[in-house]
């Protein structure tokens, strides 16, 4: 989870960076997907009892395969590669490359990317009115469910203006896929080799 948390901080650092809209916008939507990313291991993670450290000659215990989080978003971020590229898209250096370049492997990433997140997760939007729209919380409204921003003070109902609408996930469902039998953490995509 630690990587992908990194991960998640720079791209939103990235994004409030001056650079070129479209540059912009392909940051904006891999936070978005390393944060649907987090957020899938989160709630997908069940409690586990913490096993005692091994003996430092002893070898590192097993991972568990069927049924773990770490294995589904392993394998959902595989099929973000393998639809999207979008594995291959975050590990290059795109700053080596010209916006026209970067924007076209844009459209590929997110196309195959999109295509995974409607066959796997049902997003809708939070907020009950459009962006620009108005909007007013009741008491009791779900804290977590909005970002509060402005002329704050005494308690709810509060109105104001949609600045984003958020999004939600309805239902999921993550890929499962077939234990390796070595222990190890499957790849989220395999090394290709053409054999001469």
């Amino acid at each position: 989870m630690k990587p992908l948390a990194i991960a998640l901080t720079v791209v939103i650092a990235l994004t409030a960076a001056p650079v070129p809209p479209t540059i912009h916008t392909v940051l904006g939507v891999l936070a978005i997907l390393l944060a649907l990313a987090l957020t899938v291991m989160l709630f997908r993670q069940a409690p586990v009892a913490q096993a005692p450290a091994p003996a430092p000659i002893a070898p590192a215990p097993s991972v568990e395969t069927k049924g773990s989080a770490d294995v589904e978003v392993i394998a959902f971020l595989g099929l973000l590669q393998k639809k999207g590229r979008l594995i291959d898209f975050l590990m290059d250096d795109i700053s080596k490359h010209d916006d026209a370049t970067v924007g076209a492997v844009a459209r590929v990433v997110y196309q195959g990317c999109r295509e995974v997140l409607q066959q796997h997760l049902k997003i809708v939007p939070l907020a009950g009115a459009p962006e620009g729209g108005s909007l007013t919380l009741p008491a009791g409204y779900r804290a977590v469910d909005y970002e509060l921003s402005g002329k704050l003070g005494g308690s709810a109902p509060f109105t104001g203006t949609v600045e984003h609408q958020g999004w939600k996930v309805e239902s999921i469902k993550l890929p499962h896929i077939v234990p390796t039998g070595d222990g190890q953490l499957p790849p989220l995509a395999p090394a290709q080799l053409t054999v001469r």
